[in-house]
């Protein structure tokens, strides 16, 4: 596996640690200034309005992991798809959920930023399942 590999790996990582833990100074460094994710049913939001949702969000993200990494790099662009789960606990009660998404880099002063994200509802099969 490749140096960048690894990294982009990493950034995901810490992406899903930030997100958990609702770290705004580590998602401002994962983040890029011009970052955007879309998300079916919600307006598309910049860096400082997704972390303002996450820091808004009224739950407690119980756990957050990703599966299924794919990386592939096309040389200063790294794009990284895969699911992830979340369970979050709200005054309503727990919800479970997954999706798989698409993360783009863009290695900018010789280090890697997320600048897009894009998710969709998981169904529940298999990683690779018809």
């Amino acid at each position: 596996m490749s140096d960048d590999h690894e990294q982009l790996l990493e950034m995901m990582r810490l992406g899903i640690i930030a997100a958990r833990n609702s770290e705004p100074a580590l998602l401002e460094a994962i983040l890029a200034p011009d970052f955007v994710i879309c998300v079916p049913g919600m307006p598309n939001m910049t860096r400082a309005e997704f972390i303002e949702w996450l820091r808004a969000s009224k739950g407690t993200i119980v756990s957050m992991e990703g599966e299924a990494f794919d990386v592939h790099v096309f040389g200063d662009t790294g794009v990284v798809t895969g699911i992830r789960r979340a369970h979050m606990r709200t005054e309503a009660g727990d919800v479970i959920d997954a999706d798989g998404f698409t993360e783009v880099f863009v290695r900018r002063d010789g280090r890697w930023q997320l600048v897009h994200s894009h998710s969709v509802p998981w169904t529940g099969l298999p990683p690779n399942a018809a």
